[in-house]
């Protein structure tokens, strides 16, 4: 077989066209040829093909196919995906990326990636493949899932959890657009093919069971994930635990998903490094939704967090501290992102006034004060079940602290009540996968802690998970376990030099600032660089008593409202700083 050029394969593709692969029949053993063909996409495909999603694997490890006339390299999973859909008597359509799209031609393919949320939406059917089965577990799993009207029990959820969701497919950024996209999709495990229809009922038939690894990411993603709403920031912040080979995909991978891709298309460029596509996603961010939500994405691996993680100082981008690293999956709930389109907190009311350049983040807001004394870092005690029933305890000093200074058990007149009341608010945690029942634990909880007898040490916490029991029998400290680990790891508590307590990120130092932006749903933790006090590093987001309503700002209502600037309905205003750029 002859060398070959790119240009004697890939020939220049107008505007709206695309190339499909014709895969030739064979026998199994026979090499694997294909034929490339251009065709109209736009406004409707000139003829009938099925797109394939799949794994691409080990780039390093490839296989040969034949692709006009040329032999060509792809890798051992295309390769496997090939001779499983090719027919031995008739020729298959097909779109295949790394096939169909000159890999070597930058633009080419941003332009191709542009447009390929069209190709799989316009696909006459979708084909995904997993690879071949491994065993009869396989095969029996495949099943399960295709008879979604029989009952099932945690040991067989269990099994075939083990058995196909293992498959890197269902963790991959990509194939969330590939299957919510399609009119029709295929899942091809060895020799068998089941609806992926059949798929998506999985989280249903096994919630009673309330087993999170039986449910892979594609699939944990919410009902609603389809291109009609929500905003980029919102597709990021759900799929950020998905992965991909090329840190840009994360953004570019979810185009297709949101209601209006303008500007965001435009940043499509596989020339441009990753830290810089990050940096113009959140430059977009503050010049066209005058947001500072997506702030709350930001949480820099530092602290006792990072020995969760095993990045080496090369896998970390060089990217402004305000720009979130949306390649990394930090494990950390934020706080200023729920599970809707909605923010959870106001602290900064609407719009941001801000303006972003390359390396710079430039927001109007007020100096809310200093951080003064901080806790310990959750950050690795969360994972230790061991030691849960101790942090737990440790988590609720504030509410033990407030409580011990109530005169009267029960009252709710108490200012020192109500702040334990917003911090209960804060433990439901709004960013919960199951809101409701989150929800309704924390506050039967939180009524079984403020109608108990108040401690009048903090020693008594040791014995919290004993003697603070509502009358339903729930242990109050124990039920806000779990939304207290989410919220908390990753996290300290701290206090401001004038009081104020709060939930801050892991690496923050006393002496840094918390600040109130225009814009921004909860406060924020910045640090002073080099006493220059106009430059500021980004720390994270933060919790803050009392002023997660816009009380921060609310001295300055009549200032704001000249701006153009609104702020909600809040409590009593709790500084008088005035306003400045940070």
């Amino acid at each position: 077989m002859s060398p070959w050029r790119h240009d004697e394969i890939y020939q220049p593709l107008q505007s709206g066209w695309i190339r499909l692969a014709v895969l030739h029949p064979g026998s199994p053993g026979d090499s694997i040829t294909v034929t490339l063909k251009p065709a109209q996409l736009s406004p409707q495909p000139s003829q009938y093909y099925e797109a394939l999603s799949y794994v691409w694997g080990m780039v390093t490890e490839t296989e040969k196919v034949i692709v006009n006339g040329f032999r060509i390299s792809v890798t051992p999973n295309l390769l496997l995906a090939l001779q499983r859909l090719r027919f031995t008597d008739r020729a298959r359509t097909l779109w295949v990326d790394a096939v169909c799209i000159n890999q070597d031609d930058v633009a080419e393919k941003s332009h191709q990636v542009e447009q390929m949320a069209t190709v799989y939406k316009l696909a006459d059917k979708v084909l995904i493949h997993l690879g071949p089965l491994k065993n009869s577990k396989d095969e029996n799993a495949m099943d399960i899932i295709a008879a979604v009207d029989q009952p099932l029990t945690a040991e067989i959820a269990c099994q075939v959890s083990d058995s196909i969701f293992k498959s890197p497919w269902f963790d991959r950024v990509w194939v969330v657009q590939e299957a919510a996209l399609a009119k029709v999709a295929i899942v091809i495990l060895g020799d068998k093919a089941v609806r992926w229809d059949c798929f998506t009922a999985w989280p249903m038939r096994v919630a009673p069971y309330r087993i999170d690894r039986i449910v892979p990411g594609i699939l944990a993603l919410p009902p609603r994930f389809q291109p009609v709403e929500g905003s980029l920031l919102q597709r990021l912040h759900e799929t950020r635990p998905l992965k991909a080979t090329d840190r840009r995909d994360k953004v570019f991978g979810l185009l297709g998903l949101i209601p209006d891709r303008e500007p965001w298309i435009r940043l499509v460029d596989y020339g441009v490094r990753a830290e810089t596509i990050f940096t113009s996603v959140a430059k977009c961010f503050v010049d066209h939704e005058r947001s500072l939500r997506f702030l709350s994405a930001v949480h820099p691996i530092v602290g006792s967090s990072a020995s969760r993680h095993t990045y080496s100082p090369l896998d970390q981008l060089r990217s402004p501290s305000w720009v979130p690293d949306w390649s990394v999956n930090p494990e950390i709930t934020p706080i200023g992102i729920g599970r809707d389109s909605q923010e959870p907190y106001n602290a900064g009311g609407y719009p941001a006034v801000a303006r972003a350049t390359e390396d710079r983040l430039i927001a109007k807001g007020v100096l809310l004060d200093t951080v003064g004394w901080m806790g310990s870092s959750y950050g690795t005690v969360a994972s230790d079940s061991g030691t849960r029933p101790h942090l737990r305890a440790h988590l609720c000093q504030p509410w033990l602290r407030l409580l011990s200074t109530v005169d009267e058990p029960g009252s709710r007149e108490s200012d020192e009540l109500r702040k334990v009341a917003d911090w209960a608010m804060f433990f439901k945690a709004p960013t919960d996968s199951e809101p409701s029942t989150c929800c309704t634990d924390a506050s039967v909880s939180f009524r079984a802690v403020t109608t108990a007898a108040p401690p009048t040490t903090l020693q008594r916490e040791e014995i919290g998970c004993r003697r603070w029991k509502s009358k339903t029998g729930i242990t109050a400290l124990a039920e806000l376990g779990k939304p207290l680990d989410r919220v908390c790891f990753g996290r300290r508590i701290f206090e401001t030099e004038s009081g104020l307590v709060g939930l801050g990120p892991d690496g923050m130092q006393p002496g840094d600032r918390i600040v109130v932006l225009l814009g921004g749903p909860t406060p924020y933790v910045i640090r002073r660089i080099k006493e220059d006090d106009r430059t500021h590093s980004f720390i994270g987001e933060c919790y803050v008593l009392g002023a997660m309503g816009g009380e921060g700002l609310k001295h300055l209502h009549d200032e704001l409202r000249v701006l153009g600037h609104y702020l909600g309905p809040c409590g009593a205003p709790i500084c008088n700083a005035k306003l400045q750029d940070f």
